[in-house]
């Protein structure tokens, strides 16, 4: 047979009954466990350092994005982080990258990466700036694409310095035959035109070029947003988990007096 609506009443006042004796008798615990929670939240909030939070925007135009985002996952999951000391690592806290995708041209291959990171002292943030981009240029993949790089630019500098001879000994020839205006087939004017673009391109392939860098900084890590620590917050979820470490309590101690009434009746 189904309880009555007014049997059902009784029922629920009857567990609150129950839950009220059981606070009474754990008054003390139930005053003194959600305050002592409350003030750990609290303290706890006081002791926590504010963290400080970064960007930095980074570009490659040689590798790919997969390797790209490759490299910046296999940073983050060093541990501890290359070239950072013990005492900056205990001030990290969290980093994050993302893809950028703005709008550009089919022929553009370049691969723009932001890059978040949180700290507790933002006077870290240049170390571990410096880091990641050594991390980056020196990874293997790096290594393998500067040295494609470079085996590619060894052979165009070849081959500009074969041109250059070239147009030096026709230009020599030509001063030596007395050749030297505007009717003749090859004027000299535009050799010494070609010889001073053919110099400006092996300046951009000599080794101090930035192309030997894979890695430009776009925005390093300078503007910082400062995250202050909730009082209130901390406060309240202590106060929560006092309550929920209470009722706990008070469930095992009811057991614990039930199972022995339990135990006594049966002996």
């Amino acid at each position: 047979m189904e309880k009555t609506s007014s049997q059902q009443e009784i029922d629920i006042l009857e567990v609150l009954a129950k839950i009220i004796d059981a606070i009474r008798a754990n008054l003390a615990l139930a005053i003194i466990l959600p305050l002592m929670c409350a003030i750990a939240g609290y303290l706890l909030a006081k002791k926590e350092a504010p963290k400080v939070q970064s960007e930095m925007m980074i570009t490659t135009n040689v590798l790919s994005e997969e390797q790209s985002v490759f490299l910046l996952e296999q940073y983050q999951a060093a541990n501890p982080f290359p070239n950072i000391s013990t005492e900056h690592q205990a001030k990290f806290v969290n980093l994050s990258h993302v893809v950028v995708r703005p709008y550009r041209s089919s022929d553009d291959r370049s691969v723009n990466l932001k890059l978040s990171l949180r700290l507790t002292d933002e006077s870290a943030f240049p170390i571990f700036q410096q880091s990641i981009l050594n991390f980056l240029e020196n990874s293997e993949i790096a290594i393998s694409q500067k040295r494609s790089i470079k085996n590619f630019e060894t052979k165009m500098i070849e081959g500009i310095e074969k041109e250059l001879t070239a147009i030096d000994d026709a230009l020599v020839e030509m001063r030596a035959s007395g050749n030297t205006t505007r009717s003749n087939a090859i004027d000299p004017a535009a050799l010494y035109v070609e010889r001073i673009n053919l110099l400006e391109r092996k300046l951009r392939l000599e080794p101090s070029s930035p192309s030997q860098y894979l890695f430009s900084v776009v925005e390093g890590f300078k503007v910082k947003t400062l995250q202050n620590i909730s009082l209130t917050g901390y406060t309240i979820g202590g106060l929560a988990a006092g309550f929920t470490l209470l009722i706990i309590v008070i469930f095992i101690r009811s057991f614990i007096t039930f199972y022995k009434n339990y135990k006594r009746s049966q002996s």
